[in-house]
């Protein structure tokens, strides 16, 4: 009787112990830039149909359960070959440990930092030192403006390297969603971003496979 009592407090147990971190992840969702579309993904439901993939998997869920406290990750690859669906699973798995994480396209941080410059209490140096503090901080989009004008990607390539810069002293980790080849992104971004980000030593990962969405 005594044995059956203890189990089912042990049960009962487990069972608020996955409610709070369930509460713990929706409650950060709303603030880690996770959009609905990616709010359910995790490393469990993540698709795996071929030793690639399976490859990637394993390297990015290795990653957030054993990184150090700067390396970061460039995941890079055709679009819709899952990218997103890791980097939130990766997000989530910092915010169950306690740790801040947000995911951000580069378009919607550089307008947000443009946009301080019609705030007097908040400056541009102000809102990269917010960003260089993050937890965890993943550019997704990088190089999408790649073939625009140059003025517009000199004005990407100076922000992030600003940004990388201050997170490799603070050894913060960044993370890279991009749908160039790597030596594209590598190009992008420019040698400066590059040299600090091999420093760190980030995983790599290569999606090169059929789109997810062409399966829609």
């Amino acid at each position: 009787m005594e044995e059956r009592t203890k189990e089912a407090e042990q049960e009962t147990s487990a069972r608020i112990f996955r409610e709070n971190q369930m509460q713990k992840i929706k409650n950060a969702t709303g603030r880690s830039g996770i959009g609905e579309r990616h709010r359910h993904c995790t490393f469990d439901n993540y698709e795996i149909s071929s030793e690639l993939q399976s490859q990637v998997w394993q390297q990015a869920r290795l990653y957030s359960h054993a990184t150090s406290e700067r390396a970061g990750f460039i995941f890079h690859g055709s679009p819709g070959t899952g990218k997103n669906h890791l980097a939130a699973a990766i997000a989530k798995k910092f915010i169950l440990d306690n740790k801040s994480a947000l995911i951000i396209t580069i378009s919607e941080l550089i307008e947000t930092i443009n946009d301080t410059y019609n705030k007097r209490d908040l400056s541009e140096r102000d809102l990269i030192q917010r960003f260089s503090q993050v937890g965890l901080l993943v550019l997704d989009e990088v190089g999408r403006n790649a073939g625009v004008r140059q003025e517009r990607v000199e004005r990407e390539r100076s922000i992030i390297d600003e940004i990388v810069d201050r997170r490799s002293k603070l050894m913060k980790p960044t993370g890279f969603l991009t749908n160039l080849s790597l030596s594209a992104f590598q190009n992008h971004v420019g040698y400066r971003v590059i040299d600090r980000i091999s420093e760190d030593r980030p995983i790599i990962c290569e999606f090169n496979w059929t789109s997810h969405r062409s399966k829609l």
